[in-house]
């Protein structure tokens, strides 16, 4: 099974999914993008006559992978064609019916492939703005982990109403006394933990 960036006539793969991570990865060394142009699933040649068995997670028959600039347009209503670049990767079942096997590969471009240029390909825009927005999630989460609890600066505020002066809470569970550990209970209301104060302050 393949698993580098790079795709050669005859590498096999046991499923789909498997094969479409390997395109992914073969987009990054070609810096082009590439989307299924032809394609025919196993359910629709089995249809058409076919009798062989072929594994269900196979799912396409035969299918083309096309550079994002070459080959017929998703909508033939829309005007602007993509441009006739002709790198693409064919794919087909194997004569078992137990893996999907590269038939044939074309790397050769008629058009700019720089990161510079890949990187703006709408694909790769709508990659990074999921990274920003998971990123953002993870930030946005940590912060809500410290809000969710406020119970030591409430108390703080109440001990300072009430003792005049701004007091040190320390974390529930230990108290440092006379250089030894000393655990309390956990106050159960602020009562409590005022309590505990006293008695062990």
């Amino acid at each position: 099974m393949q698993t580098d960036a790079e795709l050669h006539v005859g590498d096999s793969f046991d499923d789909f999914s498997s094969l479409k991570w390997a395109v992914e990865m073969f987009e990054k060394s070609q810096k082009s993008n590439y989307w299924i142009r032809d394609c025919r699933t196993i359910e629709a040649a089995q249809k058409k006559g076919i009798k062989r068995t072929m594994k269900e997670s196979l799912i396409y028959y035969n299918l083309t992978w096309a550079c994002v600039k070459g080959g017929r347009s998703y909508d033939e209503s829309i005007r602007s064609p993509r441009g006739d670049c002709g790198s693409c990767v064919k794919v087909a079942v194997s004569k078992d019916g137990q893996s999907l096997v590269v038939k044939d590969i074309c790397t050769k471009h008629n058009h700019d492939t720089s990161q510079e240029t890949f990187e703006r390909l709408p694909k790769q825009k709508r990659l990074s703005t999921d990274n920003i927005q998971k990123i953002t999630k993870v930030k946005r989460e940590k912060k809500d982990k410290v809000l969710k609890n406020p119970a030591r600066k409430i108390i703080q505020r109440n001990l300072v109403k009430k003792a005049g002066k701004v007091t040190k809470i320390k974390k529930f569970g230990s108290n440092n006394i006379s250089g030894s550990k000393k655990y309390l209970a956990r106050p159960r209301s602020l009562q409590d933990f005022v309590d505990n104060l006293r008695l062990n302050g």
